[in-house]
C-alpha cells in the first residue's frame, strides 16, 4: 500500500522486486465489546448511529491496515463514523472493552486475552474464507459485505532481476517449507496462517489490492501527495 501514500518512494515495489511467492496470511477481526448489543457485523454497521457520525472506531495507528481496511468497510457499507487512532493495538482494544470506541479491526494476538475471558466478542473476519483459529466467526462476505476483504500477508521477494528459473527455484522450495507441518504449527503459534502462492499470484494480489485500496485511502485522507 505504501505507494498509495507515499509519493516519493525510493523504490517501485513491482518494479524493483520479483515475488518468489506468499508465505502467511494474517486474518483480521471485526471485534466489539460484549456489552454492546450487536450480534453482527450487520447489526453494528447498519445502526443508524452508525451512519450519522455518531460511533466510532479505534486503530493501532494513523494509516496502518487496521485503519485503511476498516475505512474500506465502512465506506461501502454506506457508514460513516469517527476514527480514533492509537499508538498500537494494546492501548486500542483497552479503550473498546470500557467503551469509549465502539470496534476495532485487529488480528488475534492482541484480541485473544480479551476473547476468551469473555470481554470482546467477534462478529466478523475480514479474509475470504473463515479462519481456522475462529471458525465460527463468519466472514464479512457471509455477514453482507462481499469485496471488504482485507488481512495482512507476508512474501518473500528476489531482486527485480533475478533469473526467472532462480524465482521458480527458490519458490518451489518455499512451496516444500511451508507444506511441512513443523513449519506449519510454528506459523500458528505466531497467528498466521502458512499459505503458499505462486510468483505470478503474488503479483496479481498487489495489483488488485491497491486497486481495491485506493478509494479507502482517499477517503481516509491518506493519498499520496504528488504536489
Amino acid at each position: 500500500l505504501l505507494p498509495l501514500t507515499q509519493a516519493k518512494l525510493p523504490f517501485v515495489p513491482l518494479n524493483d522486486f520479483a515475488p518468489v511467492g506468499q508465505v502467511s496470511r494474517l486474518p483480521y477481526f471485526l471485534a466489539v465489546s460484549a456489552t454492546q448489543p450487536y450480534k453482527s457485523a450487520k447489526d453494528l454497521l447498519a445502526d443508524p448511529k452508525a451512519r450519522d457520525g455518531a460511533l466510532a472506531y479505534a486503530s493501532n495507528g494513523i494509516g496502518s491496515m487496521a485503519h485503511i481496511g476498516t475505512e474500506m468497510l465502512i465506506q461501502r457499507a454506506g457508514a460513516k463514523m469517527i476514527h480514533v487512532p492509537y499508538n498500537g493495538f494494546t492501548p486500542a482494544i483497552a479503550d473498546l472493552v470500557t467503551g469509549r470506541t465502539v470496534m476495532v479491526m485487529a488480528d488475534l494476538a492482541p484480541l485473544n486475552a480479551q476473547l476468551q475471558d469473555g470481554k470482546l466478542r467477534p462478529l466478523a473476519v475480514a479474509s475470504e474464507k473463515r479462519s481456522p483459529f475462529l471458525p465460527d466467526v463468519p466472514t464479512l462476505a457471509e455477514a453482507g459485505y462481499p469485496g471488504t476483504e482485507f488481512e495482512v500477508w507476508l512474501a518473500l521477494y528476489a531482486p527485480a532481476k533475478t533469473p526467472r528459473a532462480v524465482v521458480d527455484k527458490l519458490s518451489a522450495e518455499l512451496n516444500k517449507v511451508l507444506a511441512n507441518p513443523a513449519t506449519r504449527e510454528a506459523f500458528v503459534r505466531l497467528g498466521h496462517e502458512a499459505d503458499y502462492a505462486a510468483p505470478d499470484a503474488v503479483r496479481k494480489r498487489i495489483q488488485a489490492e491497491q486497486s481495491a485500496f485506493a478509494p479507502a485511502v482517499r477517503a481516509a485522507g491518506l493519498a499520496a501527495q504528488t504536489n
